[in-house]
């Protein structure tokens, strides 16, 4: 989409700069998080050669948010046992200053995820990730017509209206808003910045979006501004989407979700800067 150029945007050395760091201090990420995207997201955290752990039982919460360095509260596939533990995760936090990442799946179709993703809001989450369904259900707090987890047609809104929403969620919630789609939103402090690039198969990989979280997360356990840990995600995983598709546009999901995973672990080590120079990052 066009738009001024953004003080935000990130070149190839920039992205693996960070990759690097995060490598280097290889936080520890904790996930109270949905059975369906588990594995993924732990993958994705190894890849940055960041570590994950996965409990949501409440007598574990204190030890796990005590050696953890960030947080992902996800609230894809809820019960009884992670109800309880997305109260008490985002409260361990906050008391100790940590950073989390709250990602609200499915409250735009759901009432019950609806009041918690608004009830967690208020507890002092550092980055809210959604796509656009989501976030503008939690702008306009209420459900919206929707089916299932997925954004559907309102992923096909104009992103400047979506970044409209994001911005004054944002300033209510006084952190870092992200809701993604075919192009990526970061609102913070007053400026949204639209990343736009990547592949379509990303839609055909359950859980992928998840997986963004977790990097998002891993940027933070490793001291990286929630923003710039926004910014930096989207144009990763975005980037990693153009790689994988170039490797073989033939690929299934199952073969370019392993072609993503590999980029993650390569990024680090080997310049791609022309993969990022595929990425638009602007004002928006």
């Amino acid at each position: 989409m066009p738009g001024a150029p953004c003080e935000d945007a990130m070149d190839g050395r920039e992205i693996q700069r960070i990759a690097q760091e995060a490598a280097r201090r290889s936080p520890l990420v904790h996930h109270v998080t949905n059975r369906v995207a588990c594995t993924l997201q732990a993958k994705a955290c190894y890849a940055l050669n960041g570590r994950a752990i996965m409990t949501d039982l409440p007598s574990e919460l204190p030890e796990a948010s005590a050696m953890a360095q960030a947080g992902v509260i996800n609230l894809g596939t809820p019960g009884e046992q992670s109800e309880r533990a997305y109260d008490l995760m985002a409260k361990l936090f906050s008391a100790q200053g940590k950073p989390f990442l709250l990602d609200p799946v499915g409250c735009s179709s759901f009432e019950g995820r609806l009041r918690r993703g608004l009830s967690i809001c208020g507890m002092g989450p550092h980055l809210v990730k959604g796509n656009y369904g989501e976030v503008i259900s939690l702008a306009w707090r209420r459900c919206l017509e929707a089916s299932g987890v997925d954004a559907g047609a309102l992923g096909e809104m104009e992103p400047r209206e979506v970044a409209k929403l994001a911005l004054g969620l944002s300033e209510k919630l006084r952190c870092c808003v992200v809701a993604t789609g075919r192009v990526d939103l970061v609102a913070f402090d007053g400026r949204a910045t639209a990343i736009t690039g990547g592949s379509p198969m990303g839609a055909a990989v359950p859980g992928l979006g998840c997986a963004l979280g977790s990097i998002m997360a891993c940027a933070m356990g490793a001291g990286v501004e929630p923003h710039r840990a926004a910014i930096w995600g989207c144009g990763l995983l975005k980037g990693a989407a153009i790689w994988a598709e170039a490797k073989d546009p033939d690929l299934g999901p199952e073969g370019f979700l392993g072609h993503v995973l590999d980029f993650l672990s390569l990024c680090r080590k080997r310049p791609m800067g022309d993969v990022f120079d595929c990425l638009e990052v602007v004002e928006c």
